[in-house]
């Protein structure tokens, strides 16, 4: 029981000897990086329509965004976004070509994607096809 005492009366001359502090005021600091990160939730939960203008040169590329046709080029679509304009869904954008001699071009864009203003397609462009040199050299 002694035992006991001896190490209660310790403990109590340890935790007397630290000084009680006032609780102090938050950071302002601190108080203002909270605000902000609260409000960029905020934001990050809000839904928004975005316009995104499609165009093509020549105009009249056949679009069709997720595998559903909505037009000729140039067209405007709506997407959704939050509220820094970041993209809430992923999706594909493919131009078709309504000339011979042109190219199918296609634009992906992420989730959280920044929403583009304008998607511009160039129809005249070809296909970049790689030369392989085959020939073995001894």
């Amino acid at each position: 029981m002694k035992l006991f005492s001896n190490y209660l009366a310790i403990g109590f001359l340890c935790f007397s000897s630290h000084s009680c502090t006032p609780p102090t005021q938050p950071d302002p600091n601190w108080i203002a990086q909270k605000q902000k990160y609260d409000e960029d939730s905020r934001l990050r939960e809000v839904r928004v329509s975005k316009s995104v203008e499609i165009l093509s040169d020549p105009i009249g590329a056949r679009i069709v965004i997720n595998g559903d046709y909505v037009g000729e080029a140039p067209c405007t679509v709506e997407v959704i976004c939050n509220g820094h304009g970041n993209l809430m869904e992923k999706f594909q954008v493919t131009a078709s070509p309504r000339y011979p001699g042109h190219s199918v071009q296609t634009n992906w864009f992420r989730y959280y994607d920044k929403a583009p203003a304008r998607i511009f397609f160039d129809m005249r462009l070809s296909r970049i096809t790689p030369s392989l040199d085959v020939n073995i050299i001894d």
